[in-house]
């Protein structure tokens, strides 16, 4: 059995992750099959994603201090259904610009605290009806997990303009 404390990712709401930490417990007796898990699956990512990120580890490290609290098996379940399910990356491209995005979102920071699991992130398109529509799919997601998902600010529009001063 693993138990899971706290989760915490990233360190801006408007940057891609660099890294992430959890703070798992196993009883002593599975220790050795933990550091088999976690060893192989950071092998299988590591070749994934080696070209274009060469420098990806995970490390896994003994402590004896211990959190006072775990998450419930049904909030990891749907902490790890909400990173999955959230609009996260380029989400369409420019009609206009070939080979530009013109909307996108990202999960910038995850935390977590006795009973809450909190995401943060940032969205960008360039018009309001796509960023209407995103935050639709984000503000699904409460129904669906029977979780508070807030919405705050995003980057303001920014549409395609025929003549601009800044493309001439």
């Amino acid at each position: 059995t693993v138990q899971v404390g706290r989760l915490t990712g990233g360190s801006k709401d408007n940057a891609i992750p660099r890294d992430a930490s959890a703070v798992v417990w196993v009883a002593p007796e599975n220790t050795d099959a933990l550091n088999d898990v976690v060893s192989k699956t950071a092998a299988a990512i590591g070749a994934e994603y080696a070209e274009t990120e060469p420098s990806f580890s995970v490390t896994l490290e003994k402590t004896q201090a211990a959190e006072a609290w775990v998450l419930d098996d049904n909030s990891l379940i749907k902490a790890i259904a909400a990173t999955q399910l959230v609009p996260n990356g380029v989400i369409s491209f420019s009609q206009y610009l070939k080979g530009e995005q013109d909307a996108s979102s990202n999960l910038g920071l995850l935390d977590t605290e006795p009973g809450h699991v909190l995401l943060t992130g940032l969205l960008r398109s360039d018009t309001d009806s796509k960023s209407h529509d995103i935050i639709g799919r984000i503000r699904s997601l409460p129904t669906l997990l029977q979780a508070e998902f807030p919405v705050g600010n995003n980057y303001p529009a920014g549409e395609f303009k025929d003549r601009s001063p800044l493309r001439e």
